[in-house]
């Protein structure tokens, strides 16, 4: 029985660290601001989503998101209000999407997500959804008649022997075609389009 509290207390200690640690790991994993996954977190998650579902021969499609004219909420509103409307931005995105699709922050105001197991379908009506959901949000509701955004989505699908700097590079170029074509709209890049089209 004297043993039992040196017992109860190196459990503590130790769930304690355990805790700490996963705590530590969480931080160096994601983004500050927002809580969605930091590059390099996104990086290593999409490289081993991308060969499971290559060894399944399941779709993948990855998706690339730009608050339209962000700037203009910065120097209008101040970067609180840009703060706010990142973290608003981040919860409509993680509340749009499927439980194991894989969201992250790729800088500023650019947002990434990779669908496993989806179809090129699937893909385009989530980037479209989610498009026409900002555009039906009010944002910073702290601002008198708060805040009404828009977003431009590039949308790219798995190639078989693709890596994924190749995949983040098209959807990449479809994004600055939806910006390109007067924003808030939705484009895709396929392997096997030469260039970006409109959806729908």
């Amino acid at each position: 029985s004297e043993n039992r509290p040196l017992m109860v207390a190196i459990i503590r200690d130790l769930t304690e660290r355990l805790a700490h640690q996963n705590e530590l790991q969480r931080l160096a994993n994601t983004d500050p601001l927002s809580g969605a996954l930091n590059r390099r977190a996104f990086r290593e998650a999409a490289e081993m989503e991308m060969h499971t579902s290559r060894l399944y021969n399941h779709g993948v499609a990855l998706m690339l998101f730009d608050i339209d004219h962000f700037k203009r909420i910065n120097d209008r509103h101040g970067h609180e209000i840009g703060d706010q409307v990142i973290c608003e931005f981040t919860d409509l995105l993680r509340g749009s999407l499927r439980a194991h699709d894989i969201l992250g922050r790729w800088g500023g105001e650019e947002f990434i997500v990779l669908l496993p197991a989806a179809t090129l379908e699937q893909a385009l009506n989530i980037g479209e959804r989610i498009r026409r959901t900002v555009e039906n949000t009010v944002f910073s509701n702290g601002l008198p008649g708060g805040l009404q955004l828009t977003t431009s989505v590039g949308v790219t699908y798995d190639s078989r022997d693709e890596t994924l700097d190749g995949f983040i590079r098209r959807a990449d170029h479809a994004l600055y075609a939806a910006k390109a074509n007067g924003r808030n709209r939705v484009f895709l890049l396929t392997a096997n389009l030469e260039e970006a089209t409109a959806f729908p």
